[in-house]
């Protein structure tokens, strides 16, 4: 449904069609009940929720349902659910969801091919991955200009998507310069300073993955991922 929603979206906005309720910490959403959006970002960058109250804590339930179907399931139609999965995480637009939809996929082909062979696509995936990852910029121009119309709209405004992209790229940064972290009480003027070196002017945190890595150091962000 949340997928359904989110494709309507581009055409008819959801805030038209849906009622607005507000939890108890006092955030309004727009809602039809089994989909949420967070109103007060809905405007600029609509993220999907779905039952949840965060578009991140969706990815993250999306990703272990995808985990436990790939680990347990045995049936032909697995993968189909698999794909639901991924493109719901997708309209999350959830940093960490990324990472899930590449781990899943990866997962996924691993299932399927041999050891040895296997190990190659893994490798290849991974190496192109991180080839992304690295020319993200040049890989999103790429594609507003193959359809300006269709990315355009995915990454709405350049803004939000500077600031979805180069927040967790900054706390990276931090983590490899400050492997021990830098604190709660530096993160925000030590992010500030990182994101100006990456010539973004936001100071916003968009993933609470590497904000907490970033403040606490390189041990605690595996810990805590484990988790």
């Amino acid at each position: 449904v949340s997928i359904v929603v989110s494709l309507l979206n581009f055409i008819i906005p959801f805030s038209t069609f849906s009622l607005v309720v507000t939890n108890g910490a006092g955030v309004e959403y727009y809602t039809i009940g089994i989909v949420n959006y967070v109103k007060s970002t809905f405007a600029s960058f609509p993220r999907c929720c779905g039952i949840f109250w965060e578009p991140g804590l969706y990815a993250g339930f999306l990703g272990l349902a995808a985990l436990f179907d790939l680990s347990v399931a045995e049936d032909s139609k697995r993968y189909y659910r698999i794909a639901v999965y991924c493109v719901a995480i997708f309209f999350s637009y959830s940093t960490a969801g990324y990472i899930y939809i590449a781990m899943i996929v990866m997962l996924a082909f691993s299932q399927r091919l041999n050891n040895a062979v296997g190990t190659v696509v893994l490798s290849v995936l991974g190496v192109l991955l991180t080839l992304v990852l690295i020319n993200i910029d040049l890989v999103i121009d790429v594609l507003v200009k193959i359809s300006p119309d269709v990315f355009s709209k995915i990454i709405w405004r350049n803004e939000s998507y500077l600031t979805r992209s180069m927040s967790p790229m900054a706390d990276l940064k931090i983590i490899f310069n400050h492997p021990l972290g830098v604190g709660y009480g530096n993160i925000q003027n030590v992010r500030v300073e990182t994101l100006k070196e990456l010539g973004a002017d936001i100071s916003l945190s968009t993933s609470t993955l590497t904000y907490h890595g970033a403040s606490c150091g390189f041990l605690f962000l595996i810990i805590y991922n484990i988790l």
